[in-house]
């Protein structure tokens, strides 16, 4: 890495995890900082807020930064609240009626905008043990995904009990056709 100079201060690479609610971001973050950080539990919508946490600094300042975010719950439903041509009824929508009468569909939002905003680069963990055609809500996450614009890295995040090596490969296949598109 080349040392900043005045005329090239240096950036943050912010990389931000996502996925649907319980697929193991705060355990992968938790392994990835080598401490205990966030609240895990078997359960959905453990994690309310997004927060971030620094991985490396040079001289004082951070470089690269590794953000733990709630998971999307209705996927099918945020896909069609960022898809409003008039900003001014998404936001009334959202900040109105989703704030109140749907919390996880409003953090969701709210989720879809931080990345906007903040990612320099997003992780998409799917849970390996599940299988794409399981995983209908896969379809619509990624046309979030897209609609967000940066540039995402898929990983296949196994929680709960390991399954053997055989079973592994071949599920791992499955899930890079599946999101190869």
């Amino acid at each position: 890495m080349t040392e900043p100079t005045v005329e090239s201060p240096l950036a943050a690479i912010d990389i931000m995890l996502v996925s649907h609610t319980n697929a193991g971001k705060t355990t992968l973050v938790r392994t990835l900082l080598g401490r205990d950080v966030g609240e895990v539990a078997d359960a959905p919508d453990v994690t309310k807020a997004v927060v971030a946490y620094d991985l490396a600094a040079v001289e004082g300042r951070v470089v690269l930064r590794l953000w733990d975010t709630p998971g999307f719950g209705d996927s099918f439903r945020l896909v069609k609240r960022l898809g409003r041509k008039h900003r001014w009824i998404a936001w009334m929508v959202r900040e109105l009626w989703d704030r109140w009468r749907n919390p996880r569909l409003w953090r969701s939002q709210h989720l879809a905008l931080d990345l906007r905003q903040r990612a320099s680069v997003i992780l998409y963990l799917v849970n390996s043990l599940e299988r794409p055609v399981d995983a209908v809500y896969v379809g619509p996450e990624l046309d979030v995904l897209a609609w967000i614009g940066k540039p995402v890295l898929a990983i296949l995040n196994q929680g709960g009990t390991p399954v053997p090596g055989e079973e592994e490969a071949p599920r791992a296949r499955e899930w890079q056709e599946a999101l190869a598109a």
